[in-house]
């Protein structure tokens, strides 16, 4: 899928080589931070640790990343594999009282741009954002698949002489 002329051209990549993130990441966010850009889809936008007793009483977070996915294949296959980890593979890896969650959040689009204002957040409550990190970092190398990979594993599939689902199979 080809990505619209401007897509990033509104805001420069922030990958992890160019990006400064002692500049809008608190600095006990970034490992989370530099692991969720090591995503091909992802540029960070801002991390933020909440030391406030009465944020925390009310049941507020305490620490709030905030990033954009690209709107191209890679940016949909981000999606897909964060959901799953985060909101519900990673439940089986955290410790009592651990709690993440990975949700879209739209700003308003008549003053942000239709088409250019989701953006992504993860939050945590009660765990180490560099175990989070580490975590994400172990999964993703096991079972992150591209969208490159995705085709040549159907390509492959296509061409072996294993019987689809639902194929009779001859005994011979």
């Amino acid at each position: 899928m080809e990505r619209e002329k401007d897509q990033w051209d509104l805001w420069p990549r922030l990958g992890r080589a160019e990006y400064r993130f002692d500049k809008r990441v608190d600095p006990r966010l970034v490992k989370l931070a530099r692991t969720m850009a090591d995503f091909p889809a992802i540029r960070i936008g801002q991390g933020v640790v909440y030391e406030d007793e009465e944020w925390h009483a009310g049941g507020g977070y305490d620490f709030s990343l905030w990033f954009e996915i690209a709107h191209d294949e890679n940016g949909w296959f981000t999606v897909e594999f964060l959901t799953w980890l985060i909101n519900s593979e990673i439940k089986n890896q955290l410790q009592s009282g651990e709690r993440v969650k990975f949700f879209p959040w739209a700003f308003a689009p008549w003053l942000n741009g239709a088409g250019r204002c989701l953006s992504f957040f993860v939050e945590g409550w009660k765990i180490d954002p560099d175990r989070l990190a580490k975590i994400i970092e172990e999964v993703r190398e096991e079972l992150y698949v591209s969208p490159e990979t995705a085709r040549e594993a159907l390509e492959d599939a296509e061409d072996s002489e294993v019987p689809a689902a639902g194929d009779e199979v001859s005994e011979g």
